[in-house]
């Protein structure tokens, strides 16, 4: 015997005719093929019991036993022991019973009196490793099927007629479709609704690209779930080839990226929002520096003409016009988050309730303000009048959505923002806030106009109805108290905005803030003045030698230190713009101050002094003036800096 023969085979033989045991006996021991131990059972009953307490490597079973006939013997056997092998041994010669047998799990049929001791031995022996290979393969399947179900990505095979041969538990879930339901389908059916292939439409097709080029193919596009909602997917093709190359199907890879292309639009979104408030900033800068320049010399005008009604009354609206300019330019500067800003502790509760009886004059008597406080001690870090911007905002806002009259609630609530919220909203950083949320009643608003009501100058109004800042503005305002804000708004369903602004725990500081009246007053004093704008410093200076200073022009940080080193013993006092070519103004007064010298500075800027602060040019213990720089701010600033008193900020 060979080496491959020296393992025991357990025969068991379900046989009623002892004779025949015998034979079969007498005839593997003829052969002499391999070892083997045989039982044996007169009755199904008794060979099944067998077989559940003893390990077999195959059996015999004959189809005529007293408790059972027929192909029932087969398959009462095969579904009892799936992976025992079996050989029907049986009196009837019928090709079409042998084949019902094999097609049944038998791995063989075998007619009692045909049979020859060598074709019964290969016949064990064959039965046993075609068995073994069965389960084997059976092992196989079920692990690929199991790594198939447990992809958490949708998985289908389809056919070259785009007939779904089988999916996933992913594939059909997306789908919200039962697999059985899915099979057999052509997958623009399942997956587009659609009674024709996408290429037929237009659109790309990665499955019968494949087919085509045999080559893996992807594609974005949107799929129908079963209850009309869609949802953007990533589907990826790869060819499954017969022997000869040819593509007989596809796997295709269905990936949901709604939240991926969600969060993208929200990037891009801002991306666009951070770019127009650079813009915007920009724009509010270089027009302040005009502003100066205008508000300047109509002062210039207004003082030195006297008794002169139409004259003065042409300044005047010059004066008005340009302030009117300057609220514009906060607006933009608020927008981009550049503006002043004065923050301190304060209860956004008692911000509401402040606020409230102005809104009511504001929005008039047919809307309805209710306002609820889920707890009446909220603190936040924030500049008191730009909450109060926020709120008249959104209530003009919301009194526009309901021309009718309506409802406009105000409440406030702490909240807490953890990772699954940042996750599920895709803003916001981990910690407490104060949500303040404003709804109204009123017409709603659709998609497209939602993705675009924080856009500067956006407006749904008719011409000449609004500026398109409003909201603008508000979004600027919670950008720049380190806060979030979102819309939630359907057609006819009316809007709310939610703003989550952070939450303190320490309670509100009384603040006595003692005024500073300074009288505008002259001096004679010798000044450097370093601005790069020849408009604003143009202006600058006929100011300063209106009130009986000299003045030393300088148009760029490197030109101020060369004029300080020229007249170091004359000068009294440094005014320098913040941001200038070759130089900036901190760097030029750094400079004249590690040499030694150290007059007085006053720095002016179009940004606010926080912004400028963060940006590393500004020291908070600086003298400071924002542009546009009015005539009286100016001069009592640098009549208090020469006298030796600090004057706040201005």
């Amino acid at each position: 015997m060979n080496k491959i023969d020296e393992n025991v085979i357990k025969i068991l033989i379900i046989e009623d005719n002892p004779g025949d045991i015998r034979l079969i006996v007498e005839m593997l021991k003829e052969a002499n093929t391999f070892l083997f131990e045989m039982e044996s059972a007169d009755r199904l009953s008794t060979g099944l019991k067998l077989l559940g307490e003893k390990e077999f490597d195959i059996v015999l079973l004959d189809l005529g036993l007293p408790d059972s006939q027929g192909m029932s013997t087969v398959t009462k056997t095969v579904e009892q022991f799936p992976s025992v092998p079996l050989i029907v041994l049986t009196g009837l010669f019928s090709e079409a019973l042998g084949l019902d047998a094999i097609s049944k799990g038998a791995q063989e049929y075998l007619v009692k009196g045909h049979i020859e001791s060598k074709l019964l031995a290969r016949c064990i022996r064959y039965g046993i490793e075609r068995k073994r290979i069965e389960e084997s393969q059976k092992e196989t399947e079920a692990f690929v099927k199991n790594i198939f179900e447990s992809m958490g990505e949708g998985l289908a095979v389809i056919g070259d007629d785009l007939k779904i041969l089988t999916a996933n538990k992913a594939y059909c879930e997306q789908l919200n479709i039962p697999v059985k339901e899915i099979i057999g389908r052509h997958c623009y059916e399942a997956t587009h609704g659609r009674h024709s292939p996408c290429y037929e439409a237009g659109e790309k097709c990665a499955a019968t690209s494949t087919f085509k080029s045999g080559i893996t193919h992807s594609s974005i596009h949107r799929h129908l779930r079963r209850d009309g909602t869609s949802f953007d997917v990533e589907t990826n093709t790869y060819p499954v080839k017969d022997a000869s190359g040819k593509v007989i199907s596809i796997i295709e890879n269905v990936k949901d990226i709604s939240e991926k292309i969600k969060l993208e639009g929200e990037l891009r979104h801002s991306q666009k929002m951070e770019a127009i408030g650079q813009l915007s900033g920009g724009v509010a800068h270089d027009f302040n520096n005009i502003l100066t320049a205008i508000i300047g010399y109509a002062t210039i005008l207004n003082n030195n003409i006297k008794d002169n009604d139409k004259m003065n009354y042409c300044i005047e609206q010059i004066l008005e016009s340009s302030e009117r300019a300057t609220n514009l330019t906060q607006s933009l500067l608020a927008f981009s988050r550049k503006q002043i800003i004065t923050p301190k502790v304060v209860n956004l509760n008692d911000i509401i309730k402040s606020t409230q009886k102005l809104l009511l004059r504001l929005i008039g008597e047919n809307i309805e303000v209710r306002s609820s406080f889920k707890d009446e001690k909220l603190f936040v870090i924030a500049d008191e009048g730009q909450l109060e911007q926020v709120l008249i905002n959104l209530a003009v806002n919301a009194k526009d959505a309901m021309p009718r009259g309506g409802l406009l609630t105000i409440n406030t609530e702490p909240v807490n923002l953890d990772r699954y919220f940042i996750n599920a909203h895709g803003y916001g950083r981990i910690g407490n806030y104060v949500l303040l949320s404003v709804s109204d009643t009123g017409i709603g608003m659709h998609e497209e106009t939602k993705k675009r009501i924080f856009e500067p100058f956006f407006t749904t109004k008719e011409v000449g109805k609004g500026t398109g800042l409003g909201l603008s503005i508000v979004y600027g305002i919670v950008k720049q108290h380190d806060g979030y804000i979102n819309v939630y708004s359907e057609p006819g369903k009316g809007t709310t905005l939610k703003i989550y602004l952070p939450l303190i725990e320490a309670e509100k500081k009384e603040e006595q803030e003692i005024p500073l009246s300074i009288p505008v007053k002259g001096g004679s004093e010798v000044i450097l003045v370093a601005e790069d704008d020849q408009s604003v410093r143009n202006i600058v200076v006929k100011l300063l030698e209106e009130f009986g200073y000299k003045v030393i022009e300088a148009k760029n940080g490197k030109d101020a230190v060369e004029k300080f080193f020229e007249y170091k013993d004359s000068i009294k006092l440094v005014l320098l713009d913040v941001i200038m070519p070759q130089k900036n103004g901190v760097e030029a007064c750094e400079e004249i101050r590690e040499a030694g010298y150290y007059p007085e500075c006053i720095f002016m800027s179009g940004y606010s002094p926080d912004i400028v602060r963060k940006a590393g040019l500004f020291d908070e213990n600086m003298s400071f003036i924002s542009k546009p720089i009015r005539p009286d701010n100016l001069l009592r600033t640098v009549r208090s800096v020469l006298n030796g008193a600090k004057l706040q900020q201005t």
